[in-house]
């Protein structure tokens, strides 16, 4: 009997232990990247896996993006671009506030113009506006989460 009482007294030890362990766990920070040629001013849209531009003014962005490193070469429809539906990792937020945008590269200004919501599909947007300094410059974009 001494010997069954002390089986669950340690089994139930180590249940409470992986337990308490998980509760003061960070979340992981999830980031991806885009680089991108913009000429006037673009909004990036990102939502799960899926990513894809709305092009604001100027000429249409470079003939190919980089998402994450990965050539991508978008068609577009109108000033819809059409998605890169492999954005690895998905983005699936948990906390808004916790959603940080840094321009590494690009002489305009990059702003988060729409945070996910229920009412948008959880779809961030993210404007890059190169329409200030004329011409046209590479835009390299991390966002982490």
């Amino acid at each position: 009997m001494k010997r069954l009482n002390h089986a669950i007294g340690t089994a139930l030890l180590g249940i409470g232990l992986l337990f308490f362990s998980g509760c003061g766990h960070k979340e992981k920070e999830q980031t991806f990247t885009i680089k991108i040629f913009v000429d006037g001013s673009d909004v990036v849209k990102a939502s799960g896996n899926r990513l894809w531009i709305e092009h604001g003014t100027g000429s249409l962005p470079g003939k190919t993006i980089y998402v994450n490193g990965q050539a991508w070469s978008p068609l577009w429809n109108g000033k819809t671009s059409t998605e890169f539906a492999g954005l690895n990792p998905a983005f699936r937020p948990h906390d808004l506030q916790k959603i940080q945008l840094t321009k590494r590269v690009g002489r305009g200004t990059v702003s988060i113009e729409t945070f996910p919501s229920a009412d948008n599909n959880q779809t961030l947007s993210i404007k890059i506006d190169d329409e200030e300094d004329g011409g046209a410059d590479w835009y390299d974009v991390l966002v982490s989460w």
